[in-house]
């Protein structure tokens, strides 16, 4: 037999095809389908009203909804997160029973995971695509920028309640548009030893005279903290044109008050050996300081006793914070799907659902009325207060240029290898000349 090398070459597109799907479904597949019984769980069709969507006729025909969702939110884990989304899962299927949901479970990160998936089936296989993934703030921005993700303009009014803290409806949004439903959010607050600090500092000058260290990730590549410093001093990170911008007065006065604070033993240069939160919560409980900005994610997830939170510090006469979270997306453009996965986005997003499934996952509910189903009153009162004051990350494209420069300046002051004028003029410099 002879070689056809137009028969071989479609062979390899097929091959080549094939193995690519196999990636973009995963190895995990997990079908949930409508059952009697409901598995026991904090969240129960008795207690969570009906979204009126779920009234409204269903398309003719056996209908499969595709979900992503990342490993820690994974319904088939006995998990309090996994346990919560299979019954509300189980409880969408039972009153839609022509629907059954198909759900597999993607990394958060890295090849392979939920940015990656998208962009390799958006190109290659865009039959493979969910209906419904859940995201995190970052991966929604770069997917909704890379037209990956349809948007909720005109199809649900749910963000629409009064209901929604004003940093979710943020991050709900990517230039203007809707392409996301929060339901769970994350953001920098100061963790404090209650037996030790009778009254946190509200300012990063109030902190000064303490002497205590202030532990923060000096050496984190995002320059988050110095950001938020930078921000609450009256900076701005744009121009009147849209461009990366760093202004002089506000970022000296955040490098001045680092020199100030370095002098004083509250910001020690070896604050520069850290690099990320986890890490200074590690060293938070380990008694390094009785003081430290961290995420409330990790407070969350093991609540110290004697530990409790407060606004960061900052240099503004209001507090200010940085936020991200989780939302609900869709990809879906099929013609009788797209009503029911939006409907499916609105459900998982209601009533006290969110504060349990926000709550399984160490983070804050999106919702303000939610925080009502938490127990403890003065964690409630505090992270309602910080919550109020939180904005979303700044746009990707933006915080890549600003961020090294940022990081060059805040590790060179600490480390006090230069003086704040010169970081400052470096520092936009850079900008110009990157």
């Amino acid at each position: 037999m002879q070689n056809n090398p137009k028969a071989a070459a479609i062979i390899r597109q097929f091959c080549i095809l094939g193995v690519i799907l196999f990636q973009v479904a995963g190895c995990t597949g997990i079908s949930i389908t409508p059952t009697g019984d409901l598995p026991t769980a904090t969240v129960t069709a008795g207690n969570i009203p009906t979204p009126t969507a779920l009234i409204t006729p269903l398309p003719e025909g056996p209908i499969t909804l595709r979900i992503w969702l990342p490993p820690l939110m994974n319904p088939q884990e006995d998990t309090p997160a996994g346990r919560l989304l299979k019954a509300r899962l189980e409880e969408f299927t039972t009153r839609r029973p022509g629907v059954k949901i198909e759900v597999r479970i993607k990394a958060q990160e890295g090849p392979g995971g939920l940015y990656d998936s998208l962009t390799t089936a958006s190109a290659a296989a865009p039959q493979t695509l969910p209906d419904l993934v859940a995201l995190p703030r970052p991966t929604l921005e770069a997917a909704a920028q890379k037209g990956i993700l349809h948007t909720y303009d005109g199809i649900t009014t749910i963000l629409e309640d009064a209901d929604w803290y004003e940093f979710a409806r943020q991050l709900a949004r990517v230039q203007n548009s809707i392409f996301g439903i929060p339901f769970a959010a994350d953001f920098l607050v100061m963790a404090y030893h209650s037996t030790d600090v009778s009254a946190p500092p509200n300012s990063l000058e109030a902190a000064i005279p303490g002497g205590k260290a202030l532990l923060f990730p000096a050496a984190d590549p995002q320059a988050l903290f110095s950001i938020v410093l930078y921000l609450s001093a009256g900076g701005r990170l744009t121009d009147d044109q849209g461009k990366p911008y760093l202004d002089q007065q506000a970022l000296l006065q955040v490098l001045r008050t680092y020199q100030n604070a370095q002098n004083n033993a509250v910001l020690p240069y070896w604050l520069t050996q850290y690099q990320t939160y986890s890490q200074i919560w590690q060293a938070y409980t380990e008694n390094r300081s009785n003081i430290a900005v961290i995420w409330l994610s990790d407070y969350l997830n093991n609540q110290l006793e004697n530990t409790q939170i407060a606004p960061i510090p900052t240099l503004g006469k209001t507090s200010l914070t940085l936020a991200s979270g989780w939302v609900w997306a869709f990809t879906s453009s099929e013609n009788g799907k797209i009503d029911l996965t939006v409907e499916l986005a609105d459900f998982l997003s209601s009533g006290s659902f969110v504060a349990n499934l926000a709550s399984a996952l160490d983070q804050l509910p999106a919702r303000q009325s939610t925080l009502n189903f938490w127990e403890n009153t003065g964690l409630r009162t505090t992270a309602d207060q910080i919550a109020r004051t939180a904005i979303v990350f700044p746009p990707a494209e933006i915080l890549t240029i600003i961020e090294p420069p940022v990081y060059e300046a805040t590790i060179q002051v600490l480390k006090d290898q230069i003086d704040p004028a010169k970081a400052v003029q470096q520092a936009i410099d850079s900008l110009k000349n990157p």
